[in-house]
């Protein structure tokens, strides 16, 4: 804060200080410091993939697709495309949001992983998204891919597999 204070366009300590909220999970405050580092230093895209993802963080979705709109797609690195994707989904922009998972087949994450499901359990295609789900189960913390999956066993008719899930859960 102090050199920011003295300094304020000091894109370093700008963009720290965006990483600290981040880890904090203040996610808006995150963002702002992010869209600043950018402000003052726009020919690099890191800050402005950052801010991006603090927006999808903080619920911020259309802000946050509107950002990473700002950049050419394959300049998005891996990491912030999940987030971008995930930003579109919750937007209800599916077609979108499909037409960029061919972008993320490398990226064999929980998150990844958790999109595809949840974007195919969303065009109705259970089989394959109960592929990318039912894996998630044993790391899912938060219950997300359980709640899916519910609605996936559920489409299939799969009633013994959802017994043996809500028992799980």
């Amino acid at each position: 804060d102090k050199a920011i204070s003295a300094r304020p366009q000091y894109v370093g300590a700008l963009y720290r200080k965006g990483e600290s909220l981040f880890k904090l999970e203040k996610y808006l405050e995150s963002a702002t410091c992010f869209w600043s580092a950018y402000l003052f230093h726009q020919f690099q895209k890191e800050p402005l993939l950052m801010c991006g993802r603090a927006l999808v963080a903080s619920g911020s979705t259309f802000e946050a697709c509107a950002v990473f709109s700002m950049l050419p797609i394959d300049s998005i690195d891996l990491n912030s495309l999940v987030f971008y994707i995930s930003g579109l989904e919750l937007e209800d922009r599916i077609s979108e949001s499909i037409e960029l998972l061919p972008k993320i087949k490398d990226d064999n994450g929980f998150n990844a992983n958790l999109l595809r499901g949840k974007l195919l359990h969303k065009i109705g295609k259970l089989s394959a998204a109960k592929a990318f789900l039912a894996p998630l189960v044993s790391n899912d913390a938060q219950g997300i891919a359980v709640d899916r999956l519910i609605g996936v066993y559920m489409g299939l008719g799969e009633f013994d597999k959802l017994n043996d899930l809500l028992i799980l859960a």
